[in-house]
C-alpha cells in the first residue's frame, strides 16, 4: 500500500487503468454531532470502569483491604473494570482522534476503473471498488466534504440486506473527486 512519503499506485492498478486522481483526508478538528453521541454513550463505561478500578486500587494502597478476601475481591473489581475503562477510552477518544489523524494513516486514488482506498491504522488494507455506471454518488459538503460511493448490496449475517460504500471523507475538495467519478459513469473518460 502507498507509504505517506511515497505514493506509487502503480503497482496497485490493472492492465489499461489510468491513474486520474489521488488525494487524502484533511485533518478534522471540529467536534461533530456522530463523535459527540459516541462519546456520550461511552461516557458511562469510561465513569464507571474508570471509577470502579481507581476504588479498588485505592483500597489495596491505603490499606484498607486487610485481609486476603478483601485484596481478591480489590484485584477481582481492578480486571474486572478494566475493558470497561478501556471501552470508555474507545468510545469517547477514538472518533475524534481518528478524524485529526486521518491524513497520516488514510490514502485515497480514483482510477479510469475502480475508486481505492488505503488504510495503516493498526493494520495495512487496500480497498478496491469497480465504478460502475448506475452506482449511485452522493457529495456531502459541510466544510470538508465527503464524496459516497454507493458500490451494491450484500447480505449480512443476519441475511439482511446492507449497503456497500466507498466513502472518501473529510476531503477539501470533493466536488472535483465526485465530478471524476460521474465523468467515468458516463462514459467520458476511459
Amino acid at each position: 500500500m502507498p507509504e505517506p512519503e511515497h505514493e506509487d499506485w502503480t503497482a496497485y492498478l490493472g492492465a489499461g487503468e489510468e491513474l486520474l486522481w489521488t488525494g487524502r483526508p484533511e485533518a478534522d478538528r471540529r467536534l461533530r454531532w456522530q463523535q459527540i453521541g459516541v462519546a456520550v454513550f461511552g461516557a458511562p463505561f469510561l465513569i464507571v470502569g474508570a471509577g470502579l478500578c481507581l476504588t479498588s486500587l485505592w483500597g489495596i494502597v491505603s490499606g484498607q483491604a486487610d485481609s486476603l478476601w478483601k485484596v481478591g475481591l480489590a484485584l477481582f473489581l481492578i480486571l474486572f473494570s478494566l475493558p470497561f475503562a478501556a471501552a470508555g477510552i474507545f468510545l469517547v477518544a477514538v472518533p475524534s482522534l481518528k478524524a485529526r489523524y486521518a491524513p497520516r494513516y488514510v490514502r485515497y486514488a480514483l482510477s479510469t476503473q475502480r475508486a481505492y482506498i488505503a488504510e495503516s491504522w493498526w493494520s495495512r488494507q487496500m480497498k478496491t471498488y469497480p465504478i460502475l455506471p448506475r452506482a449511485r454518488v452522493d457529495l456531502l459538503r459541510d466544510g470538508l466534504d465527503t464524496v459516497v460511493l454507493h458500490y451494491g448490496a450484500e447480505r449480512d449475517s443476519d441475511g439482511d440486506p446492507v449497503t456497500v460504500t466507498a466513502r472518501f471523507e473529510q476531503l477539501a475538495d470533493g466536488q472535483r473527486l465526485y465530478h471524476l467519478i460521474r465523468q467515468i459513469q458516463s462514459g467520458a473518460r476511459g
